[in-house]
């Protein structure tokens, strides 16, 4: 499904609340395999994301964002109504936030004249 896999390359999606309830049990199932890793498992994730690049950061999360949580990685956050129709919008999104990656810069030493 879009909407699986733009939450996991996003990490968060704005859609009404039908859709987000919807996707949220399918969120949290892929989640919870992705932990167990066992192969079965990983070949219903690959049929369910059909995207490499999104099964890899799957399993990346799964091992480090994921790791001390065994249930609820989603929530839901009801965001107000849309212009055109009205209906419901909410923002679906990880509970957990994004690890920091640490950067090392590298510095120039540059020596003074004296």
């Amino acid at each position: 499904m879009i909407l699986l896999r733009s939450l996991f390359g996003v990490g968060k999606i704005v859609t009404t609340v039908a859709k987000a309830k919807a996707v949220r049990p399918m969120v949290e199932k892929l989640i919870t395999k992705a932990k167990h890793g066992k192969s079965a498992d990983m070949r219903q994730i690959r049929k369910a994301l059909a995207d490499r690049v999104t099964v890899g950061i799957l399993m990346d999360w799964a091992k480090t964002r994921f790791s001390k949580r065994t249930s609820g990685f989603t929530r839901l956050v009801r965001v107000g109504r849309r212009l055109g129709d009205a209906s419901e919008t909410v923002e679906l999104s990880f509970v957990d936030a994004l690890p920091e990656i640490k950067k090392i810069v590298k510095t120039k030493v540059v020596k003074q004249i004296k």
